[in-house]
């Protein structure tokens, strides 16, 4: 399959509203409807015509996409990095196959009888148009990724329809119980820390383990003695923070490896020190704090909590509609294996 140029970085936001994580194929038997993971949908008859990869059919609407066009979007999932010819993997093949599937779901009665504004259109058609010096590089662009001005306006039809559909789903949804936000709040707050890390090799003796460790419980205590933290951390520290003091900046609790998070947040003053050594990966640490942990505020944990709860909502939404796609694949062109649909 002929590889094109990688396509118009404009392109990629375009229907952003429409995409969600692919999910894995598991079924190709046709009339078969798959239900599991992200893709629900009914499998159709394999399709015989080269020039074609897939045909999806909603109700009385049909969506065919071209070799060509399939081959665009592969590479639009990698954000216009080229894939080498026959590279492309079965996570590049499902991202795809999931975008034309729910790209296919917008022919929804419920979503086709939304109003769409012209006026908003026709903004966002000409905010994509002035990324270009003139008339005729935009043309260009489109003509490269298989576009035309009409088809531009359509998909932003489609992503403005989309986008009005998720917020209708939104407003049905009550808000989170006041101590759910509050223990998100706490959960996704900041600490700031610096560290000294005794970095333990692979392959290293116990030994070796018992030394490091030795050594950290003997900074801890020149610590706690008034030594600078900053001065040990550039002398003993691995890595690139000793460097500058140890510090890490502020930072939440997913962020780091489950030990060294419950210590610096089980802290509560701003340069207290962890009583002894803490063990990760990595190897040992000592941590000191450089800011107190500090709550997510009450109103960004609400948001927070409403957006995953939309979010969650709206795929279940979208998923139901995917079970009335029919979607026929062109086995040479999208070579799904039976590896890939036992993942």
């Amino acid at each position: 399959m002929t590889r094109f140029a990688s396509v118009p970085s404009f392109l990629f936001g375009v229907l952003a509203v429409l995409l969600f994580s692919a999910g894995a194929v598991n079924a190709q038997t046709p009339g078969t409807v798959v239900t599991d993971g992200d893709l629900p949908f009914t499998v159709g008859e394999p399709v015989a015509d080269s020039s074609t990869a897939l045909i999806l059919t909603y109700g009385d609407a049909t969506r065919t996409v071209a070799a060509e066009a399939y081959d665009r979007a592969l590479q639009s999932v990698t954000q216009g990095r080229p894939i080498p010819p026959g590279q492309e993997t079965a996570v590049h093949r499902q991202a795809v196959l999931g975008q034309a599937i729910r790209m296919t779901t917008s022919h929804a009665d419920e979503i086709q009888r939304i109003d769409v504004d012209t006026a908003a259109v026709g903004e966002q058609y000409r905010q994509q148009q002035a990324r270009f010096a003139d008339s005729t590089a935009f043309a260009d662009a489109l003509s490269q990724a298989g576009l035309s001005p009409d088809s531009l306006r359509s998909m932003i039809s489609a992503s403005l329809r989309m986008s009005a559909y998720r917020d209708s789903v939104s407003q049905a949804l009550d808000a989170p119980p006041a101590d759910r936000v509050s223990a998100y709040a706490q959960d996704q707050g900041t600490v700031g820390a610096r560290h000294i890390l005794l970095q333990i090799e692979p392959g290293a003796t116990q030994a070796v383990e018992d030394s490091l460790q030795s050594l950290a419980a003997s900074l801890i205590d020149s610590v706690q003695a008034g030594v600078d933290f900053a001065r040990l951390a550039e002398t003993y520290s691995d890595g690139p923070t000793g460097a500058r003091g140890g510090d890490l900046g502020t930072f939440t609790r997913d962020r780091m490896v489950e030990p060294f998070a419950d210590a610096a947040f089980s802290m509560e003053d701003s340069s207290d020190v962890y009583p002894e050594p803490v063990r990760t990966e990595y190897g040992f640490h000592v941590i000191q704090l450089t800011e107190a942990p500090a709550p997510l505020e009450t109103e960004e944990a609400k948001a927070a909590l409403m957006e995953e709860r939309v979010q969650e909502a709206f795929r279940t939404e979208i998923e139901r509609l995917m079970k009335n796609v029919t979607v026929r694949m062109n086995p040479e062109i999208i070579p799904i294996t039976e590896a890939d649909l036992r993942r």
